[in-house]
């Protein structure tokens, strides 16, 4: 489709300026706790989000999955509550929590009507100071994850992407340490221990709060339930060398016999998110395969030529640099045609670049659908606690309309041409030969 067709059904783009949001107030405990709290009188409930930064980027090769298995026992028992009492406590207010792993962190979200919250905190505080992993809950849980990694091992989207990253990343670094059914079948409870002791720290873990509550009565029900928790010595760090792109194109086809799709991941390592071309990147990528249904990759390799189930692509800038990956599922007789058809079009961004049109119906889609996040408390809470994990000052919030706006034409073409590299890349290709 036309970007101009499509441009003629967004609502029209705000105004150049800042987001309408209020920044929440920062609290920095004794212990080294961040704390991040903006009440909102407008909503019965308090959502909590938290970051503790203890992801998969530490697990290392030999117990690849310890992070996953950590941040999904939390829940199961602590030092004085087994793991009904904590559930019970939480159903009897009709609160929620959980928590789970990604590469960076781990997250833990609840929610709490607004005077149900003290029960909110003391369960999250128990659970991030004083849980124990049950030798039955521990078992339970590495059975579900074994099956889980023995279903997927045939799986041609997982295949596809370990097997890229692997090949864009060199042996041990961070990006290409995935859990296996060996890693996981040899870890213990005692493992668990270890690395929850390790990695669970106040120094390293941010809290947000946001809804109806008293700022003073919040600060003090978290310095009393979580000011006593205390670490010893330095934070564990991890170390992300610095990759280049591949020379020339790499090619590699993982062989899944009696498939009848295939997954085909592209691309190579790329920006992080202070990178002074991320707003340029946003705005290229939207454009590029940011929407299946509207952009170039789309209408051109699923619309117009059959060839695709469907095409995304992405930067993954994030706290570190991560990859450019450009992903399509594709019925296996079409995979070559829809591989060389994907190089075109980013050539022909490349070398080209995009149109007036195009960048405008990329920024107008952007800040719309930004805007109407943050009008969901929980999706507020998680952008905040997001940010300042990620380094970034939190008036960055407020800034993201204007600065996607302010993104001009050149700009993105510039980023294209810097950005973009058919011609050194990985292409990995899961399926039947």
């Amino acid at each position: 489709m036309d970007p101009a067709q499509v441009a003629q059904y967004l609502p029209p783009s705000p105004p150049a300026g800042q987001a309408q949001v209020t920044l929440p107030e920062e609290i920095k405990l004794p212990n080294g706790l961040t704390v991040l709290l903006l009440r909102n009188a407008s909503t019965p409930t308090v959502t909590l989000s938290a970051d503790v930064r203890a992801g998969r980027e530490f697990d290392t090769e030999d117990k690849a999955g310890v992070a996953d298995l950590v941040a999904g026992n939390l829940l199961s028992g602590t030092r004085t509550r087994g793991e009904l009492a904590l559930a019970r406590a939480l159903d009897d207010v009709g609160a929620g929590l959980s928590a789970s792993a990604s590469r960076f962190g781990v997250q833990i979200g609840g929610a709490a009507l607004a005077k149900d919250l003290p029960t909110l905190v003391d369960v999250f505080a128990d659970v991030l100071q004083n849980a124990t992993f049950p030798e039955e809950q521990f078992k339970l849980s590495q059975a579900q994850a074994l099956q889980g990694l023995r279903r997927s091992a045939d799986d041609p989207g997982t295949v596809a992407q370990q097997v890229f990253r692997k090949t864009v990343y060199p042996k041990g670094n961070p990006w290409q340490v995935f859990a296996t059914p060996q890693s996981v079948g040899t870890l213990t409870r005692d493992d668990l221990t270890a690395f929850y002791q390790a990695h669970y720290r106040p120094d390293t873990t941010v809290v947000t709060l946001v809804g109806d509550f008293d700022p003073a009565a919040v600060r003090a029900l978290l310095t009393q339930k979580l000011g006593g928790w205390t670490a010893q010595g330095p934070a564990p760090t991890v170390s992300y060398p610095e990759v280049g792109k591949p020379a020339g194109v790499v090619r590699q086809n993982p062989d899944l016999p009696g498939k009848t799709q295939a997954v085909t991941y592209l691309g190579y390592q790329s920006i992080d998110r202070r990178d002074p071309r991320y707003y340029a990147s946003l705005v290229l990528n939207q454009v590029l395969g940011g929407d299946t249904l509207s952009s170039r990759l789309g209408t051109t390799l699923r619309d117009q030529q059959g060839l695709t189930y469907g095409v995304y692509s992405g930067f993954s800038a994030g706290r570190e640099a991560g990859p450019f990956t450009l992903v399509m599922q594709t019925n296996p007789r079409d995979t070559e045609r829809a591989v060389q058809g994907a190089l075109a079009i980013l050539g022909q961004v490349r070398e080209v670049g995009l149109t007036q049109t195009e960048v405008n119906t990329a920024k107008n889609a952007l800040v719309s659908s930004y805007t109407v996040g943050l009008a969901d408390p929980a999706a507020l809470a998680g952008t905040f606690t997001g940010f300042y994990t990620t380094g970034l000052p939190l008036s960055e919030l407020t800034q993201y309309q204007a600065k996607v706006n302010a993104v001009t034409l050149d700009q993105v073409n510039q980023a294209a041409r810097e950005l973009l590299d058919p011609g050194n890349i990985v292409i990995v290709t899961a399926g039947p030969k």
